[in-house]
């Protein structure tokens, strides 16, 4: 099994008190040791998107559900995406987006694909 992690690098330090971390996970989610796990534990002011479907993403549905989290928000945002949760982030609408002060993107899918949703067998509707 993966070991949980004993550090971060955000250790030692303070985030601001306006800024709220939202983590972003990809296909079927981001287990207990997951580093996306191990940050919702250890920091403060961290909010995870829940899709409905983990295991059959359909972009909009994933986009929309994030868009909902980050606009309900308050303060400055800082995104953690991981995997399909990387490509999620890049479809938000412009308004969802330019709440977004700063990101981390961990193990994007292949840009290269024609459609990174479609070649993970995720339904473009």
């Amino acid at each position: 099994g993966v070991k949980p992690m004993t550090s971060t690098p955000l250790n030692g330090y303070d985030l601001p008190r306006d800024v709220t971390v939202v983590l972003v996970p990809g296909l079927r989610d981001s287990g207990p040791g997951h580093w996306q796990s191990v940050w919702e534990v250890q920091l403060p002011r961290v909010r995870r998107v829940v899709q409905q479907d983990w295991f059959t993403p359909r972009r909009q549905e994933w986009v929309d559900c994030l868009a909902r989290l980050i606009d309900a928000t308050p303060g400055r945002i800082v995104v953690a995406a991981h995997s399909l949760g990387c490509m999620t982030t890049a479809h938000l609408p412009p308004e969802s987006a330019a709440r977004i002060e700063a990101d981390d993107v961990v193990a994007v899918e292949d840009c290269g694909a024609e459609d990174v949703f479609g070649s993970v067998g995720v339904i473009n509707a």
